[in-house]
């Protein structure tokens, strides 16, 4: 009994130091809270990206982030790119070439011709088994999906298949297949 009160006594001074201190207390939050950007922000954050002339532009809303800029910007070379900007921070959420300008130089893929065609061809052996090699019919270097892209068309079966192929990586991007 006499260690409790001894005890309860040392804790006074504790006690009195936290009822002293009365300030209220900061809640603390668990994200920081960005005030939504507006349409002069936005266009400045594209064309600090995309230096050029803005000649279409686009407000929706966004899924569940509010509000969605979109810029569409040529480039003095002609080229025409596609830039999305979230109003709730300002990030840019989509960047897309849509059209190379007329005197545009592409630069060298990764992968070459040959290797995305062997690609392609391995590809389409092993969808449409048999005895037949697939035939390349056309291999081109372009835009696809607003980046470029090696367009392979095959034929086996009297199937016609069409494969985009990442010139970076050699992944494959999609294969469309006509009957």
């Amino acid at each position: 009994m006499r260690f409790l009160i001894l005890f309860l006594l040392a804790l006074i001074p504790f006690a009195a130091a936290m009822a002293a201190d009365s300030r209220p207390v900061q809640p603390t939050m668990p994200f920081e809270i960005i005030p939504p950007i507006n349409f002069d922000t936005a266009r400045l954050i594209a064309l600090q990206r995309e230096p050029g002339n803005v000649f279409k532009h686009e407000i929706r809303k966004a899924n569940g982030s509010g509000t969605l800029y979109e810029f569409d910007i040529q480039r003095e070379d002609g080229t025409q790119v596609e830039i999305e900007i979230l109003g709730a921070s300002g990030e840019i959420s989509s960047y897309r070439l849509t059209k190379l300008g007329p005197n545009v130089i592409l630069p060298d893929p990764r992968v070459s011709k040959v290797e995305a065609e062997s690609i392609a061809v391995m590809h389409v052996d092993k969808m449409a088994e048999g005895m037949e090699k697939p035939l390349i019919k056309e291999t081109l270097y372009m835009l696809y999906d607003g980046a470029l892209a090696w367009r392979i068309t095959l034929s086996k079966f009297f199937k016609t298949f069409i494969i985009y192929i990442n010139p970076d990586t050699g992944d494959i991007l999609s294969v469309k297949q006509d009957k």
